[in-house]
């Protein structure tokens, strides 16, 4: 069974999501993943996948965190595997990309089968705590553009 860990290393995904990539190249495997894409991805996907996954996982380690995030991205738009958003939610996360993040969260809550209802739990708890950061950041910047709107006055 595929965990996702709730830390903050994609790199620990590596191998559950060596595992998931590998298992969608198994005859039938579509039909057993939790959220099955509308076409089942090819075993050439996949490997492409797998390339996006391992490059973004380097770029990630080195702090090149947008750049790993585009990577998941890429990796994910090829396989549809799950735990490739906890990835971009992590790497946006790490770049300060709130809004970013809390998309990937929230789309990996929404899309995740299998996890522990502890997993779940905490997840959603960052996913709340992202929402209150943007919420605020955004709070704050209409206050700063009003502020600059009356000195201009």
């Amino acid at each position: 069974m595929l965990r996702p860990p709730v830390s903050s290393r994609p790199a620990r995904l590596g191998v559950a999501l060596g595992l998931a990539l590998a298992a969608a190249t198994r005859p039938g495997a579509a039909a057993a993943q939790s959220a099955p894409p509308a076409q089942p991805a090819q075993p050439t996907d996949v490997a492409r996948a797998r390339e996006h996954f391992d490059v973004g996982s380097s770029l990630y380690r080195v702090g090149r965190f947008v750049e790993a995030a585009q990577e998941f991205e890429r990796a994910y738009a090829l396989s549809t595997e799950p735990l490739l958003l906890h990835n971009i939610y992590l790497a946006y996360r790490d770049a300060g990309e709130i809004e970013r993040a809390a998309a990937a969260l929230r789309r990996y809550l929404e899309v995740a089968t299998t996890l522990s209802d502890d997993d779940r739990a905490v997840l959603s708890r960052r996913l709340a705590a992202l929402d209150q950061t943007v919420a605020r950041e955004r709070a704050n910047a209409q206050a700063a553009e009003t502020a600059a709107r009356q000195a201009d006055e």
